[in-house]
């Protein structure tokens, strides 16, 4: 699989190509949608090969026939075949990997099958229950799975909120324009960090698990960002995945702010069905902010309690992981030398300032917003190319 990613130059020519041919017939419907659709193939093709491709074919030629049958037998059938496809590529290397060790397992799953997976599967049960009509139009069903912003790491679209969009005619405001460079340019200094991080630091103690997480939440935040912006240059709005998840008080809390496509997915699909009751989050928040100490006190049991999941996804076994856990509450475990530091000083650096913009207050996030939102277009362009020379510098 080649690295034909948001960070390479060869995608962002692939994104001016696509812009250009939208051009042309942005208004006219069945020839935009196609367009669209083709271009995913491609993308998808780019990114993994024929094998991929038609992988992915076979998904969306299943999941539609199944969408129009709109029977109880179908959306079984759908949802057999879906979980079974995925499924063998999962289990893949399990044997190899500490409780499934989730970057490994991912690195063998078909390129974007997590995300038209779990989309198929929602689309079918929401046709069975009546919350949408079957889509009879075989292309735009194959742009709803294929959508190749969200290839690589999400969000994971529903069918009632994308199908209708693609009977819309294309309109960008200047405002949505500048909301969309904007993700865009977030993300890409996000993904930037994560890699320079991979690449720079080397400490081995208790300030490894920290830049550990912040690195997890910058390339999956950064990428779901980046699809954000560029999906909505192209007309259509997807969900916002992530909102500071490290600020959640609780796990519930992390749930609703981490990958939030996921695991509303999950909530709608797997735990209501199957019994579950959906939850006041708002109550759930309000509850934990009336006391601040409260507040704080679950935040940082909340976040360690994440940081140790992620030694235990990460860790080659399940006795390394354990072993990292014990060191951290080990007085013993060796602190950090000024040689060190001054070694990791640009890592640190950048995983203290990552860390001190995320816990930034909601009221400062969106003032940082509006300010650029009300930058001329030159100085806007200005800011692309600063990000742009950031991006080449810490990749």
């Amino acid at each position: 699989m080649n690295t034909f990613l948001f960070t390479d130059i060869s995608f962002w020519g692939f994104f001016a190509f696509v812009l250009l041919g939208l051009s042309f017939f942005y208004n006219r419907l069945p020839i935009r949608n196609g367009f669209l659709f083709l271009c995913s193939a491609v993308f998808y093709f780019l990114i993994g090969g024929l094998s991929v491709l038609l992988i992915l074919l076979f998904s969306i030629i299943i999941n539609y026939l199944c969408g129009l049958i709109r029977h109880w037998f179908s959306v079984t059938l759908a949802i057999t075949i879906n979980i079974l496809v995925y499924t063998i590529f999962l289990i893949q290397e399990f044997p190899q990997t500490a409780l499934g060790s989730a970057l490994p397992l991912l690195s063998v799953l078909p390129f974007g099958i997590s995300f038209y997976t779990f989309s198929a599967i929602s689309y079918n049960v929401d046709v069975y229950k009546r919350r949408i009509k079957p889509v009879r139009n075989f292309i735009d069903f194959g742009l709803y799975l294929s959508f190749f912003p969200t290839a690589a790491a999400g969000p994971v679209l529903r069918a009632t909120d994308f199908i209708p969009q693609l009977h819309k005619y294309y309109q960008v405001t200047s405002r949505e324009f500048s909301i969309a460079l904007y993700s865009i340019l977030g993300g890409l200094v996000k993904i930037a960090v994560a890699d320079f991080i991979a690449l720079n630091f080397n400490l081995e103690n208790w300030l490894a698990i920290y830049g550990s997480a912040i690195r997890i939440y910058c390339i999956f935040s950064g990428y779901t960002g980046v699809a954000v912006g560029i999906a909505m240059l192209l007309g259509f709005k997807i969900p916002v995945n992530f909102n500071s998840p490290y600020k959640a008080a609780s796990l519930t809390d992390f749930c609703n702010r981490w990958y939030i496509s996921f695991f509303t997915w999950l909530r709608d699909y797997v735990y209501i069905p199957l019994g579950g009751k959906q939850r006041s989050t708002r109550n759930e928040q309000q509850g934990a902010g009336s006391n601040f100490l409260i507040r704080f006190a679950g935040l940082l049991i909340t976040f360690h309690f994440i940081c140790f999941m992620w030694i235990i996804l990460r860790a080659d076994t399940f006795d390394k992981a354990v072993l990292t856990i014990q060191q951290f509450f080990t007085p013993t475990w060796r602190m950090v030398t000024l040689a060190e530091i001054k070694d990791n000083v640009a890592a640190l650096s950048l995983i203290a300032a990552m860390l001190i913009i995320h816990l930034l207050p909601v009221r400062a996030k969106d003032f940082c917003r509006e300010i650029f939102y009300s930058l001329p277009i030159v100085v806007k362009f200005l800011a692309a190319l600063a990000v742009a020379a950031v991006v080449y510098f810490l990749v």
